[in-house]
Formats: C-alpha cells, structure tokens, sequence
C-alpha cells in the first residue's frame, strides 16, 4: 500500500468513527427527531419510525417510515420511504 493511500484510509476511519458513536449517543427521542427531519412535517409526524437495528421507536398511521442519518456515512441523510417503497 502506498503512502499517500495511507493517510487518506485513516481519515476515512476516524470519520466513521466519530459519526458512529455520534449516532449511538443519540436518545430515541433525538433519533426520532432526526429521522422525521427526512419528510415533511406532516408526513413525518404520522410516519413509523425505525433506527437502524430496525428498532420500532414510533408506530406510524399513514404508511411512511423514517430512518435516522446513516451511521456508516459522514453526511446527514435520514431516509423516508412509503409502502410503494419496498416492493
């Protein structure tokens, strides 16, 4: 491996690092939070939402989902999909 490929990796993984336990850090009421934050208003408020172990921390009435920022990635990019989503 070169050394100029060698600082770049460590970045990568103190990144990942940092935004993992970030993420882990966060209170369900925080997670919920930032997974709402993918949908409008409306929509999140009735939307199901899950964290990343697929834990169910809001039952949902109108057939969305909400999933918090992505632990693995350095951007902040919670997800929302609706029934349509998953087939």
């Amino acid at each position: 491996m070169s050394f100029a490929v060698r600082p770049a990796i460590l970045a990568s993984a103190i990144v990942l690092a940092f935004t993992a336990s970030a993420l882990a850090a966060m209170s369900d009421e925080e997670t919920i939070k930032n997974a709402m934050s993918a949908a409008p208003e409306a929509v999140g408020k009735a939307s199901t939402v899950l964290n990343w172990d697929m834990k169910e921390l809001q039952k949902g009435t109108n057939g969305w989902t909400c999933m918090p920022d992505d632990p693995t990635t350095p951007t902040r990019r919670p997800r929302r999909a609706d029934a349509n989503s998953s087939d």
